[in-house]
């Protein structure tokens, strides 16, 4: 088994993007941790934009007394029938105001407080507060995050649209005929009351399962890479006016996290802005008479930097664009204050961890410090030994997004800049970095004309990995020639796919030819994933000097 290979095999975190080829063992989403609600003007369903969506109330109780009976005859109600019975217990805010839920919430096994404030247009903000804190929000035009590392965001894909789904379920807003969502009702004729649901301006679909009398919304799920997510709610209480679920669970992998609605109100004086905040400068220090150069080690299809923690060099740290947090090895954190603070349960192909979540230390990379990051504990024996060398842990967005980076692979250097300040060459340009579970994608033009969306991963020994559904539904191993193989180690099952050329890729600019590039079949983890066509790995980056700028959220290829 090549040493490259067993990095993905034990790297099952669950920030984690999983994806070197072709030990895959699994990725976890995290989906929606967030929510948002809709409240009314106490006086009834007629109220705010229901009125104004010609929902008078004799109409609702005509609508309502018609759905009763098409339902007594077994027939599937539309969704303009569903929208008008649900108008009957949910209501809507005021044209102006903020409608204000707070409670508790336990994510990682740590209980932290929980706000939620969500209007009228849609916009939400949810903040929660505590060692693990995170923020997320939506201001019509972009959705973001923030996290522990203190740098936000603007997100796509899943980061994107689940937590505008999640709100719009909790607060409502899903049935309100303006809201900016599709939906299909499915076959009702066994009893359950299911629609498929979408944001006009996406492509991941949930499915909501109505309770069939109320027509409250009691789950709600969407594909994940260890089967599916699925949203509960339940215990509906009526708060500020509107009803809402007052427990929520999400369930994804083997671990489950809870929120509680404690209280809730209309405020009309809270400033609250939507929009994405400021980077937080805490923990984070930058010393230009450091040096910006800093050696890089090529190897196996990886990249690897020497870090220093609490002034000592312990060893190499994996540099991965595909990992959403840090990881450092649990031995090497046993020699240094390492307080745990939470718990992660990460599930691969054949079997879940309970990895510990610490804060502590100081991590320094040539100009770049650290001080009391977050971080994973993990045991890096399985890639010491593949590597042939100590491996003290992994450097994710953690790292990454506090500077710019230049990695020259054929110089055997990275260049550390302060966001903003890598060096472009005269005639290169930047590429959009699109964010989904703290890692980021491009977009690529491929053979036929086609472009998709492709995770950036310097932590993936291949060219280029299509993923399943894009391989089975763009038809790209028809009529061509390939080469089928497996690859798996540490006890893993063997994971099959498919070698074979496609006539061009784009990359950065730079169109290649006859690419050799994997087509993955699984249908099980991160190859598995519908909502994006595959990722890019570092022996096709390789093949030019990169430009990492996260704040910026753009990156550069320079071909050698």
């Amino acid at each position: 088994m090549a040493p490259g290979k067993l990095l993905r095999e034990w790297y099952v975190v669950y920030y984690m993007h999983l994806m070197a080829r072709p030990s895959f063992v699994g990725r976890i989403f995290k989906g929606a941790g967030q929510m948002g609600v809709r409240s009314s003007q106490p006086s009834g369903p007629t109220n705010g934009r229901w009125a104004k969506n010609g929902l008078p109330k004799m109409l609702v109780c005509l609508v309502s007394t018609l759905l009763a009976a098409g339902a007594a005859l077994g027939e599937t109600p539309t969704i303009d029938q569903i929208r008008a019975r649900f108008a009957q217990t949910s209501c809507v805010l005021p044209e102006t105001g903020f409608l204000v839920l707070k409670g508790i919430t336990n994510r990682r096994a740590v209980w932290q407080t929980f706000e939620m404030v969500v209007d009228h247009s849609f916009r939400y903000r949810t903040d929660i507060k505590g060692p693990l804190r995170e923020s997320e929000g939506y201001d019509r035009a972009h959705s973001w995050k923030l996290g522990v590392s203190g740098v936000p965001h603007e997100t796509i894909l899943t980061d994107r649209e689940i937590p505008r789904i999640v709100t719009s379920v909790i607060s409502g807003f899903w049935a309100c005929p303006t809201a900016p969502f599709t939906f299909k009702v499915e076959d009702s004729s066994s009893g359950a009351l299911n629609l498929q649901m979408q944001c006009r301006d996406g492509r991941i679909p949930v499915i909501l399962s109505l309770n069939p009398k109320t027509y409250f919304v009691e789950r709600l799920s969407y594909w994940g890479a260890d089967g599916d997510e699925v949203w509960s709610f339940r215990e509906f209480k009526k708060i500020a006016g509107t009803t809402v679920p007052t427990r929520i669970s999400h369930q994804a992998g083997g671990s489950t996290d809870t929120i509680v609605v404690q209280a809730g109100q209309i405020d009309r004086n809270q400033p609250v802005s939507f929009s994405i905040p400021r980077v937080e400068s805490n923990g984070f220090r930058f010393d230009p008479l450091a040096g910006s150069q800093v050696k890089l080690l090529y190897q196996h299809g990886h990249l690897f930097v020497r870090a220093v923690l609490d002034g000592v060099e312990e060893g190499w740290f994996v540099f991965d664009t595909g990992a959403g947090v840090m990881v450092i090895d649990s031995k090497i954190a046993s020699k240094h204050d390492s307080p745990t603070i939470g718990s992660e349960v990460t599930v691969g192909v054949t079997s879940s961890s309970d990895l510990k979540v610490c804060q502590g230390i100081s991590f320094q990379l040539g100009p770049l410090s650290l001080e009391n990051p977050t971080y994973m504990l993990g045991d890096m024996t399985s890639l010491s030994k593949g590597f042939g060398m100590p491996i003290a842990g992994i450097c994710g967005y953690d790292l990454i997004s506090r500077a710019s980076f230049e990695i020259d692979v054929r110089a055997g250097t990275m260049g550390i800049y302060p966001p903003g300040r890598a060096p472009l060459p005269k005639g290169a340009k930047w590429i959009p970095l699109g964010f989904d579970e703290d890692t980021p994608s491009i977009l690529c033009r491929f053979e036929g004309d086609r472009v998709g969306t492709f995770s950036v991963d310097t932590g993936s020994n291949s060219t280029v990995d299509f993923l399943a559904p894009a391989t089975e539904t763009l038809g790209l191993t028809k009529g061509r020639a390939l080469t089928s193989t497996s690859g798996g180690s540490g006890g893993s099952p063997a994971v099959a796919y498919e070698m074979g050329p496609v006539a061009y890729f784009d990359f950065a600019g730079v169109r290649y030819k006859e690419l050799s590039v994997g087509f993955q079949h699984t249908n099980h983890g991160t190859f598995a994933c519908p909502f994006f066509e595959g990722f890019i790995g570092m022996k096709l980056m390789a093949r030019s000097r990169l430009l990492l700028d996260y704040q910026k959220q753009r990156m550069a290829a320079i071909p050698y």
